[in-house]
């Protein structure tokens, strides 16, 4: 955290970016648990999102964005892979792989 001091007195606190990243990676975690997962799309019609979807949500972007964002760049390096939405749309991925990673990358 920052601290500045503003000229009327107040102390405003600031989050580093660093933090700012956790939390809305902790966010899209939370997102993904309300909402489910899906594959192939950013969300289906059943308001099920994919991964990219989730993060994009937290971070108030578009999901084409989340790639060049610090929380798709967190996720990328944590997972290990170069494409969030290849790996989101692995046969078999369940909801909990996609929460689990994001909770790991935001702990990373």
């Amino acid at each position: 955290m920052f601290k500045d001091e503003k000229t009327d007195g107040e102390t405003l606190l600031l989050a580093s970016p660093d933090v700012i990243c956790r939390a809305n990676l902790e966010g899209a975690a939370d997102i993904m648990e309300q909402r489910g997962h899906c594959q192939g799309r950013f969300e289906d019609e059943g308001g099920r999102i994919c991964t990219a979807n989730a993060v994009a949500l937290a971070c108030g972007c578009h999901p084409h964005m989340v790639f060049y964002s610090p929380e798709g760049q967190a996720l990328t390096k944590f997972l290990r892979c170069g494409d969030i939405c290849a790996w989101n749309n692995e046969p078999g991925r369940t909801k909990q792989e996609v929460v689990d990673a994001l909770r790991g990358a935001a702990r990373a």
